[in-house]
């Protein structure tokens, strides 16, 4: 997976990384920090990070993430409380952001006889 994200990071002229996650897109995000100097912003949910505090290899990975960042998004203040306590390495690089939609642009679509016909036959079968 390195190696392919390195060719697309080469033949594309990528400037940096926004890491869906700590595990294993972080993770990749700094192998190709180590390597190439590529920035990179990690996203962090919550819930993986009691699952690394389980595990030394984990954690020994996560840390590594965490130092290299240039941003760590956590998605509530919960999460960045966690981030502060438990691992000194984020510093004052975490940033709130709560996940969202843009109401305007997504919204329902009206409902259409001919699809629900359609789709309830689909679960009759």
């Amino acid at each position: 997976m390195y190696t392919q994200l390195r060719r697309i990071v080469r033949d594309h002229g990528i400037r940096a990384i926004h890491a869906a996650c700590c595990l294993p897109e972080g993770f990749l995000a700094w192998m190709l920090n180590c390597r190439l100097g590529l920035p990179y912003v990690v996203y962090v949910h919550g819930e993986e990070l009691a699952i690394a505090n389980k595990s030394r290899e984990l954690a020994w990975m996560v840390r590594r993430v965490f130092r290299n960042a240039d941003l760590i998004v956590a998605n509530s203040r919960n999460t960045a409380g966690l981030l502060r306590n438990d691992w000194p390495a984020v510093g004052e690089r975490v940033r709130v952001m709560h996940p969202g939609v843009d109401t305007d642009l997504f919204r329902p679509s009206a409902r259409d006889s001919i699809v629900r016909r359609r789709l309830r036959g689909m679960i009759d079968r």
